[in-house]
């Protein structure tokens, strides 16, 4: 039973994916999470962007790569994967603040188009368990997907009242 999910993931992926959500101090990359809140910040002007969302995006990558520190595993590595691409979502809903009123639908148009990239990219997972007749895997990964799916669109959702 998850005998895909649960194999040793490549050192080198995972310790990319620990630079990248923050869990690693040394050699944090330009791709971390903490990086493009630094560029964002410079970019936009003072009280523009919403905080909170920013907040939300830095404690999504940096929980959803909380395995990789001690299970190095392809299912930690898909999940810090899956929590990266929630916290650039959620940097994306930081920028509300900049849109005018009425040209909100914009960033919502963009950030669905956002996701709707994301589940192609992350549907592959899916797709390689069910050509590799790993039904236990394929169930974990439609489940992970969905969990996610529900991440990046529950904020439009809240927005949108």
């Amino acid at each position: 039973m998850f005998r895909l999910s649960l194999q040793i993931a490549n050192p080198e992926v995972v310790r990319a994916w620990r630079m990248r959500a923050g869990l690693t101090v040394g050699g944090a990359g330009v791709l971390s999470i903490g990086t493009l809140v630094k560029q964002m910040r410079a970019l936009v002007p003072e009280g523009a962007l919403q905080e909170h969302f920013i907040y939300m995006a830095l404690a999504i990558a940096f929980v959803t790569a909380l395995p990789l520190t001690t299970f190095p595993r392809v299912l930690s590595v898909s999940v810090a994967q899956l929590g990266f691409a929630t916290s650039l979502m959620y940097l994306g809903y930081s920028l509300l603040g900049v849109f005018l009123p009425d040209y909100r639908l914009v960033l919502n148009a963009l950030l669905i188009l956002v996701a709707f990239v994301f589940i192609v990219i992350f549907s592959s997972g899916p797709v390689y368990y069910y050509k590799e007749r790993s039904w236990s895997d394929l169930a974990l990964g439609v489940g992970n997907l969905f969990v996610f799916i529900g991440l990046w669109l529950y904020p439009l959702s809240e927005i949108w009242r």
